[in-house]
């Protein structure tokens, strides 16, 4: 019975259908070969998917993965692309890309993760609103070969900062250090609200191509906007998760007090 279930396996492994027929590919209520039809959502805490890119059998196009993400305004993401095996040749006959909801218009082409491994792909952005929209991962081979295979995930890259002050005897700074190496350039955006949430100013600014070691150093009581007001900040960037590490140092002129406030991201 032990070498008869062994053979079966293994003629199921070889029969074509392996990766091809996965969850997505293979089930009937959840068929995520177009925009308007997936129903799966990556989500900042839900763990790697492994797909394919294998026509299915008796294919006449390519294989297509579309993925829903839904944003918020002041927040920014990341979808990595990675674990690609040799026959996926992402990163010159596929399509890595977000789209607006209905997969009409293309919103943003994949870059790079690393300039030195050119088929792990990923798309960083910050967003514009609280929007649904999806990304596509598509293959235009029509290949039979079960081994074009990756993983994907969404990350949330916004940085919180639960405190500042500039009301009162106390001014803030905040800091912010590139930590990890960006091969172009990063932008980030300082969101500020006050202490009943609502928005107040933004402040903006990018890293450049660096190997992790730019700072930049914010005085807020400098900022207009900010003069008099005390609440909480976000930061939202395209330097991808752990890309930007930032603290807010409230200080206390006349007594030389200072106060601490790391900015963290949501765990994973």
């Amino acid at each position: 019975m032990r070498y008869l279930l062994l053979t079966l396996g293994l003629i199921f492994v070889f029969s074509g259908n392996g990766w091809a027929l996965d969850a997505w590919d293979s089930a009937i209520s959840n068929w995520d070969d177009t925009a308007t039809m997936t129903e799966n959502v990556l989500y900042h805490t839900s763990p790697w998917q492994r797909h394919d890119l294998q026509a299915k059998s008796g294919a006449s196009v390519p294989d297509q993965d579309w993925y829903i993400v839904y944003t918020e305004q002041y927040r920014s993401y990341e979808v990595q692309v990675v674990n690609t095996d040799g026959d996926i040749n992402i990163s010159v006959s596929s399509d890595v890309g977000r789209y607006n909801s209905d997969g009409s218009i293309k919103l943003q082409d994949a870059g790079y993760l690393t300039p030195e491994i050119s088929n792990l792909r990923g798309v960083r952005w910050i967003s514009t609103g609280n929007n649904k929209e999806t990304i596509a991962v598509k293959d235009w081979h029509i290949s039979t070969p079960p081994t074009h295979i990756y993983d994907i995930k969404l990350f949330e890259t916004t940085l919180f900062c639960p405190r500042f002050n500039n009301a009162g005897t106390q001014v803030s700074v905040i800091i912010l250090q590139a930590a990890a190496r960006a091969f172009e350039n990063c932008y980030y955006k300082i969101n500020f609200f006050d202490e009943s949430g609502y928005f107040i100013y933004e402040v903006g600014s990018n890293f450049g191509p660096i190997w992790g070691a730019d700072v930049d150093v914010i005085p807020l009581s400098s900022v207009p906007p900010l003069q008099g007001k005390k609440g909480s900040a976000r930061i939202a960037h395209e330097c991808g998760y752990g890309g930007i590490m930032a603290k807010l140092v409230s200080l206390e002129p006349s007594t030389g007090f200072s106060f601490d406030t790391p900015c963290t991201y949501l765990p994973r």
